[in-house]
């Protein structure tokens, strides 16, 4: 029988609310029977089927998202069911929850829901990859407004007055005097906390992120030696945006006592090495400035750089 005949029958009875059809239509969706493959089809029969009451569908449901092979929600009962897990400590279902209020994956968005997931990997959980993610979040909030002297600060005063303990954030520019009223980036330093503890323990994206910040100095002040150095750090992991930027940096002599060039091409020969395109332009481009002597001394020094690092 034709494949996409069968699926649209299943179809149709699991629209009916025959849970063994979706079952079925899920099955054909993985490939049963021939049929082609298509794993986020299948997540969507296995969800149906597990709403309506299938056991077997929402174990694979979960096996599917929890693995990767799809991102969506599905819905509410699958954002209960991967909250459950989180709540008994399964970092993947918080990760996995966070990222799809996050981005509104087969949900709405919701930047409070996908922070509360966050929060709870990384502080409960003590994940680093939650931690990184949280803390790229966090610094990512836009600017709100606050007005200074109406907030309070003990629970006496905000049980008196009835109002919110602690900062009180607004989307909208308050109608106040402009000295009573402050535009800040809200999350900027918690979100440089956790960026920063997911960096000491050596998350190469967080050390990408947090040193490319510190050297811009926009979204954080500026510090040219910490900033390289957590370049450094995560270029010594194999990351190899991080190495073409700490190379950037050795050719313009930023952070450096001095323009250093057997620097940037080591660290353009890593990003190379990694597959970055960019990173080869750039150290092609510097070896025909240089002398015979300047390059071996480079070469030398990426093997060891290699070497040292297990690259």
């Amino acid at each position: 029988a034709d494949p996409r005949a069968v699926l649209e029958l299943y179809g149709l009875a699991a629209a009916a609310g025959s849970a063994n059809a979706a079952v079925e239509a899920a099955r054909l969706l993985e490939g049963a029977k021939g049929a082609k493959a298509d794993p986020v089809a299948a997540a969507r029969w296995w969800y149906r089927a597990a709403t309506l009451g299938n056991a077997q569908a929402k174990t694979r449901w979960l096996e599917l998202v929890l693995g990767g092979r799809v991102a969506e929600l599905g819905g509410e009962e699958g954002a209960r069911w991967l909250a459950a897990l989180a709540e008994g400590g399964n970092v993947r279902a918080a990760l996995v929850l966070a990222a799809a209020y996050e981005t509104g994956a087969g949900t709405a968005p919701s930047p409070a829901q996908a922070e509360r997931w966050y929060r709870h990997a990384a502080l409960d959980l003590g994940d680093v990859e939650a931690r990184f993610r949280l803390g790229r979040m966090l610094l990512a909030q836009p600017a709100a407004w606050r007005v200074l002297e109406d907030e309070v600060w003990t629970r006496k005063d905000a049980d008196k007055e009835k109002k919110t303990l602690g900062p009180v954030w607004l989307a909208r520019k308050p109608d106040v005097d402009d000295e009573k009223r402050v535009h800040l980036r809200p999350g900027i330093w918690e979100g440089e906390r956790w960026l920063t503890l997911a960096a000491r323990q050596g998350h190469a994206e967080a050390q990408y992120l947090l040193g490319s910040l510190l050297v811009e100095g926009f979204e954080l002040p500026m510090d040219l030696l910490s900033g390289l150095a957590w370049l450094d750090a995560a270029a010594a992991q194999g990351h190899a945006l991080a190495a073409k930027a700490a190379g950037d940096l050795a050719l313009k002599g930023t952070g450096l006592f001095a323009k250093d060039p057997v620097r940037a091409w080591v660290m353009y020969d890593l990003a190379a090495a990694k597959g970055l395109a960019a990173g080869a332009e750039a150290r092609d481009a510097l070896a025909r400035t240089r002398g015979g002597r300047a390059l071996s001394r480079a070469r030398q020094l990426a093997q060891d750089v290699r070497e040292v690092s297990g690259l």
